[in-house]
Parts: structure tokens; C-alpha cells; sequence
């Protein structure tokens, strides 16, 4: 049995009137756009990408392709001058520059499991959520220099990091959801 499975990714971009087809090899998936809309940052999973899939950086008017690297691409920094990836084996960050430069690996540990990855607003720490052995999941905060992450939630809460980079949505074991800081105070629900 064999079965062939293709993704495609299409954009309404800034000065177009129509989507713009901007799939990249027949499987890629999108993950986030630049703030000026000029470049999408896309996940490869085609068999060439390999067990950890690739970072695809592409031009939404379709002129050019870049392949970052081995990893699941998550966001861009607001400056859209780097990418963050997840590599599954082993467990690890990769920080991909989106022009001239060599990729930040950051070491996960005591991580060894990484779920999500977003950028604070000042380009140089990274909220990042996942679990230690045997743990239930968190988000901490970790900078690009790979000194050990800060926990940012308790453990089996995960979170989402607002733009101005100091409100977070809580998700809780139950499903519920709550508004916090990671400057402190009391949650609130939603």
C-alpha cells in the first residue's frame, strides 16, 4: 500500500487581489508571517525533510525560497530576522537567522520534551513550553545565550504569550483558561 498525502499553503498577501499559492515541494504546512507580510515562515514534512521535518522560509510574492534547517518551525522574532524551530532528537532549540549568520542551538535541558515556542517582543528570550522527565508540561522563559529556563507556570498549565510580552492566556488541566502576568498578581478567568 502506498499513500502520497500533499499539503499546500495559500495567502492573501498585501498588494495582491487573490491568494497566492506558496506551498514549497507539495508538503508544507504554514506557521507564522512576517509583520510586514513580505515572507512566511512554513514547516517542510516531505520524506527529503527527514524524521525532524525542515524550516522553510519563503517570500509571499513566490520570488524566492530558503530551507533554514532541520527542525518544526514555530514563530518569527517581531524584527523577522530569526526563526525558532523545535528538533525532536535530542531534544533541542534552534534558532535560524532569516538573513546572514549562523543558527543559536540552544540546549532544552532539563527539557526533554518541547511543545511550543513563541518570542518575547525584545528578540532575545523565548517563551518555551514543554516537560521535563516525568513531569506534566510548563512554559518557562529562556534567552538566546542557553542559560537554564525560568519557569513561567505551574506544572500542567501551558500558556500563550500576548504581544506586548507580558500578559499570558493560561490553559489549565481543565480546560479552562485564564489571564495572567508574568510580572505576578492573581490570574484572572476568562
Amino acid at each position: 500500500v502506498r499513500e502520497d498525502l500533499a499539503f499546500g499553503v495559500r495567502a492573501g498577501v498585501p498588494g495582491q487581489t487573490a491568494e497566492r499559492e506558496l506551498s514549497w515541494l507539495g508538503s508544507s504546512g504554514a506557521r507564522a508571517l512576517s509583520s510586514d507580510g513580505a515572507w512566511l515562515l512554513m514547516v517542510d514534512v516531505g520524506l527529503r525533510s527527514g524524521r525532524d521535518y525542515g524550516g522553510v522560509l519563503r517570500k509571499t510574492d513566490g520570488s524566492q525560497t530558503i530551507r533554514l534547517g532541520a527542525g518544526n518551525p514555530q514563530r518569527l522574532s517581531l524584527d523577522g530576522r530569526w526563526a525558532a524551530a523545535i528538533v525532536a532528537t535530542p531534544p533541542r532549540l534552534v534558532v535560524y537567522p532569516t538573513g546572514p549568520g549562523e543558527p543559536i542551538r540552544i540546549n532544552a535541558d532539563p527539557l526533554d520534551r518541547l511543545t511550543s515556542v513563541a518570542w518575547f517582543p525584545d528578540g532575545r528570550h523565548l517563551l518555551v513550553c514543554g516537560s521535563e522527565q516525568a513531569r506534566a508540561p510548563r512554559c518557562y522563559r529562556q534567552d538566546l545565550t542557553g542559560s537554564p529556563p525560568t519557569p513561567l507556570t505551574a506544572e500542567g498549565v501551558l500558556a500563550t504569550l500576548a504581544p506586548d510580552g507580558r500578559t499570558l492566556l493560561l490553559s489549565l488541566q481543565d480546560g479552562s483558561s485564564q489571564v495572567s502576568s508574568i510580572d505576578g498578581g492573581a490570574a484572572r478567568p476568562v
